[in-house]
């Protein structure tokens, strides 16, 4: 007897997520971008089990399929507030770069890459 058990990822749009009319530099037109975010999910004997929900969202030309980065602009443009808005910082342990929480108070935060804990303080 043997267990068929794996792990994928695939691009899957966001539900509720952004619809704009933005200008794609690609098509050289205006056209409709809606919001996707990759998601990794696990199976069993070729059926989904669990999706996660990996990195951040983006924007997606329908037209054309290119991404494009989210800003805070493209969430005014749209009526709403960013849900998570993060900050991209360096490790001082190891160099790379790792997304936090913009925070009023100090956090602890793990660096993703090489574990290490860091105490985060928001400057004055």
């Amino acid at each position: 007897m043997f267990i068929v058990f794996g792990a994928s990822s695939a691009e899957a749009p966001v539900k509720d997520g952004l619809s704009l009319v933005k200008w794609c530099p690609k098509c050289d037109c205006n056209t409709v971008m809606t919001e996707w975010r990759v998601e990794e999910y696990s199976t069993l004997f070729f059926i989904r089990l669990s999706t996660t929900p990996r990195g951040d969202s983006y924007l997606k030309c329908q037209r054309c399929s290119t991404s494009y980065v989210l800003t805070d602009r493209d969430f005014r443009d749209a009526g709403r507030s960013q849900p998570h808005q993060q900050d991209i910082l360096r490790c001082i342990k190891c160099g790379k770069k790792m997304r936090v929480p913009i925070m009023e108070e100090t956090l602890e935060v793990t660096c993703p890459h090489c574990k290490a804990v860091l105490l985060c303080e928001k400057d004055t």
